[in-house]
């Protein structure tokens, strides 16, 4: 499977089939940028618009990680708290905007926070910050 090929058409149907849910940039961008195919099972066709399961968390499909991106607006060099980690791939989008240094993200559950420290690790974003924590109590 080409994965650059797979990738462009899913941001193509993002910012134009399903009605500009991402705009070209910064956000369209950087979902060109991210491998999602290193966050996610190849059973689970990476770059198809849908959501699943993988290590007891709800992973977003892209629309809906694009989505969420796209309202928070964030500007190169603003600090980003991920509460709910999960695999990865949302944290790794905003790393691409951000600079993965102004990334960081917590979880409870300790089998997830392995699983995306490991998937930003191998898609190129390990200086993405993932804590085993209480998300309920923000971040001091």
């Amino acid at each position: 499977m080409e994965y650059a090929v797979a990738r462009d058409g899913m941001v193509d149907s993002l910012e134009h089939e399903l009605r500009g849910v991402v705009e070209p940039d910064p956000v369209g961008t950087a979902m060109r940028a991210v491998p999602r195919h290193e966050f996610v099972d190849a059973d689970h066709r990476a770059y198809n618009d849908r959501s699943f399961e993988a290590y007891g968390t709800r992973v977003l499909a892209p629309s809906t990680a694009g989505a969420l991106v796209q309202a928070l607006a964030p500007d190169p060099g603003d600090d980003i708290l991920i509460v709910g980690v999960g695999v990865g791939y949302t944290a790794a989008v905003l790393a691409e905007i951000v600079g993965p240094e102004h990334v960081h993200a917590v979880d409870i559950a300790r089998r997830v926070v392995w699983a995306a420290r490991d998937n930003l690790r191998r898609a190129g974003y390990a200086e993405t910050l993932v804590d085993r924590r209480d998300g309920a109590r923000g971040l001091p």
